[in-house]
């Protein structure tokens, strides 16, 4: 097995294997990076002079960057993935030990309550599995569930029945949520969901025969007593899952088809070769045009002499500081852009050297997307690169009548790179006025009826510029609502952020909904314990359980991708 300290090793033993004709299996080969040079250099001098004819090197990996294109190609390659469909993971999970095995399902003493659990267990493994096809909507990071995590789960049904009299649901969930299945989960968010669906299928109900598991009936636990009725069972269902099932709006599925289509235009990409002998013309001119466009669009950078003077660090008002973090950040990422896209247009004319960072910015201009030179110094976003130019511009003009004029009555919250900053400073503000210490005030949320207001609130800010994914705003009745079809983002309200202390602070009954930057939904676990992409939880409110909006895969989003 691969890991730290264990190239060395590797390579001794498929020395030894080659000679005596043994077998080698190296396994885990996506943890071993360092190694994969030298095991490429390896098995690039495996010659049949020299080499036994019964040896044979097997690897195995997860799907990695670093494992070797030319092993790949040489090699032959076994796939091995969960079957694609709610029906076939069922199918996949009754032909396979131990639920397979002659007798299992009436081995238990409890074997009418053995079958029904393991019946709802594989359907929620199945889920989960699923779920992953729906990209952010159904888990921030796509989690490897895999049929490990079902087995020894299987175990501990079949334990806890034994020893027990009435059904530990308590235990198994745990067991289930939190250990097995939940071991895999990092993010908070993921971790929620998770238990959310495991509710629903580990609790009494689905002891009873015709229990339902969907809204519309479909999915019901069966009253089967042997593997091959299950089965029969399992081939009635729909060979397409309903979104429902999964806790999905039916929108998803557009979601999902979306998803698959950009990362198959995504991978069409690749397949684009580098720079070719000859006939480049038409692409240089095309990289030439566009990185004058954006050039003449991007304004003269900020003055920071006059915001310091504008706006000077104060006791009393910390968005003075934030405003100034937030100018020296977009003065960085606009001047990276013009010094890039100059030099992109001296190498195309050859006055410089093509250097490789500009020939992939000049493809990245070429394909309407946005250099990866850029991402470094710029906010996290995934629009086109028209699109991302356009909304640099909106922001860079916010901030500049921001600091030219005087601060603005509602804050377009989306137009900060750091958008905690902004809300600890609204915090600070209250705190050091009303000399209560920062870590005792937190927000209280109210969604506001107006679309603009022309004074700030005496308390607080007023802020704007976030997307309902997934659900979306009912005005009439000031709650959370399902969202109309086709429709995939709405505008959330004008909402009101006000400090309060955390003891003073009520909602009616809400929605926890999680706020972040991007679709991707995904970030880097920071220090905090939470995604560098997520914003914060904003209470919205409903009347409908918590756990419904939690499934459906509900957020807001700071931006859209478009």
């Amino acid at each position: 097995s691969l890991g730290q300290g264990q190239g060395p090793v590797a390579e001794s033993l498929i020395a030894k294997a080659r000679t005596d004709g043994s077998w080698v299996v190296l396994q885990n080969c996506h943890l071993a990076e360092s190694f994969m040079r030298r095991f490429e250099e390896i098995c690039e001098g495996l010659k049949p002079d020299d080499t036994h004819e019964n040896f044979r090197l097997w690897c195995t990996t997860y799907p990695s960057p670093i494992f070797p294109v030319s092993v790949l190609q040489n090699g032959i390659k076994m796939a091995i993935e969960p079957p694609k469909g709610l029906r076939a993971n069922l199918v996949g999970s009754y032909s396979s030990a131990p639920l397979a095995g002659d007798g299992y399902l009436e081995s238990n003493t409890k074997p009418e309550r053995f079958r029904k659990l393991c019946f709802s267990l594989c359907l929620f493994h199945a889920l989960l599995q699923e779920r992953r096809l729906y990209g952010p909507l159904g888990w921030n990071i796509p989690y490897g569930f895999n049929e490990s995590d079902m087995l020894i789960s299987l175990q501990q049904v079949f334990s806890f029945l034994e020893e027990n009299d009435e059904t530990p649901f308590k235990a198994l969930k745990y067991c289930v949520g939190e250990c097995n299945y939940g071991g895999r989960v990092t993010d908070g968010k993921d971790r929620i969901t998770l238990n959310c669906i495991l509710e629903r299928f580990f609790n009494d109900s689905v002891l009873e025969t015709g229990a339902k598991l969907s809204d519309s009936g479909t999915y019901t636990i069966p009253g089967c007593a042997t593997r091959d009725e299950f089965l029969e069972v399992i081939e009635s269902l729909p060979l397409v899952a309903a979104p429902e099932i999964f806790g999905f709006h039916e929108n998803a599925n557009i979601s999902k088809d979306v998803k698959e289509t950009n990362a198959t235009f995504a991978t069409v990409l690749l397949t684009e070769g580098g720079g070719s002998g000859g006939g480049s013309g038409d692409k240089d001119d095309a990289i030439a045009t566009t990185a004058r466009d954006i050039l003449a669009k991007l304004p003269a950078a900020y003055d920071m002499e006059r915001a310091a003077i504008n706006y000077p660090v104060l006791w009393e008002q910390s968005m003075n500081t934030v405003l100034c973090q937030e100018l020296a950040r977009f003065n960085n990422l606009t001047n990276l852009m013009k010094k890039s896209l100059v030099d992109v247009e001296k190498a195309v004319r050859g006055v410089v050297v093509m250097s490789g960072p500009l020939e992939m910015l000049g493809d990245a201009l070429v394909y309407g997307a946005i250099p990866a030179m850029w991402k470094g110094k710029s906010y996290p976003s995934f629009k086109p690169l028209a699109g991302y130019v356009q909304d640099l511009l909106e922001r860079l003009d916010f901030l500049r009548q921001w600091m030219e004029d005087e601060p603005p009555p509602t804050y377009w919250i989306s137009a900060f790179f750091f958008q905690h900053a902004f809300m600890t400073a609204s915090k600070q503000n209250y705190s050091r006025a009303e000399t209560i210490p920062i870590d005792a005030i937190g927000l209280q949320f109210e969604m506001l009826p107006n679309r603009s207001y022309a004074r700030p609130p005496s308390l607080g800010v007023y802020v704007y510029g976030f997307f309902f994914e997934g659900a979306q705003w009912d005005r009439d009745n000031k709650r959370i609502a399902e969202s109309a079809p086709k429709v995939l983002y709405t505008t959330a309200p004008l909402m009101w952020f006000q400090p309060k202390q955390t003891a003073h602070i009520q909602h009616p009954p809400s929605y926890n909904c999680p706020v972040y930057k991007t679709s991707d939904r995904r970030g880097i676990l920071a220090t905090t314990g939470h995604s560098t992409n997520f914003i914060l939880d904003v209470l919205v409110p409903s009347e409908i359980p918590e756990a419904h909006w939690v499934q459906r895969g509900v957020a807001m989003l700071s931006q859209l991708d478009d």
